[in-house]
């Protein structure tokens, strides 16, 4: 397997090393591994294949492909296909981690909007949500599910909802 580590020069040169996660913004080096690599500075556009590994501080991305669109030097789209592909994502601030699985997965940067389609699952602080797509909306903490009726079983959504720990109030 080849080895592509991307870092500094290249993230630099492409406007991506402190725009890749807008949660995230200037925490630190991006590092992506993949079997190969296009990328295309005049049009924005990178694209990793085989075994695609991004981590930046406690973001994580496994897929088959990653797919990053910039404009401007800043990253405005990305999209990961796998078998599944996967995401997990610890709240610096929070310690909360949220964990997305789906053959693709789409993020908007701007305003934190995560996509899952087909056979997608998220977790978070301890809720679960499946169906065959769902969308996340991480700026205001909103979820949506869809189910598919061509599925075989029922193809409808699937949430699990966590207790709320009470606090005291002394």
């Amino acid at each position: 397997m080849k080895l592509i580590s991307v870092l500094a020069a290249l993230l630099l040169g492409l406007g991506l090393g402190n725009t890749l996660c807008a949660a995230e913004q200037g925490a630190g080096p991006v590092t992506i591994e993949a079997d190969q690599l296009e990328l295309n500075q005049q049009s924005g556009v990178s694209i990793y294949q085989g075994n695609v590994r991004m981590q930046q501080q406690t973001m994580l991305l496994l897929a088959e492909r990653l797919e990053l669109h910039s404009d401007q030097g800043q990253v405005i789209y990305a999209y990961a296909d796998g078998s599944p592909a996967e995401l997990e994502h610890e709240d610096p601030q929070t310690g909360k981690v949220t964990r997305a699985r789906a053959l693709r997965i789409e993020y908007r940067f701007s305003d934190g909007l995560l996509e899952l389609k087909d056979d997608a699952y998220l977790w978070h602080a301890g809720d679960e949500f499946s169906g065959k797509h769902l969308i996340y909306e991480s700026d205001q903490q909103v979820v949506r599910a869809f189910g598919d009726k061509q599925q075989e079983g029922d193809g409808r959504v699937k949430v699990i909802l966590q207790p709320q720990k009470e606090s005291s109030s002394e």
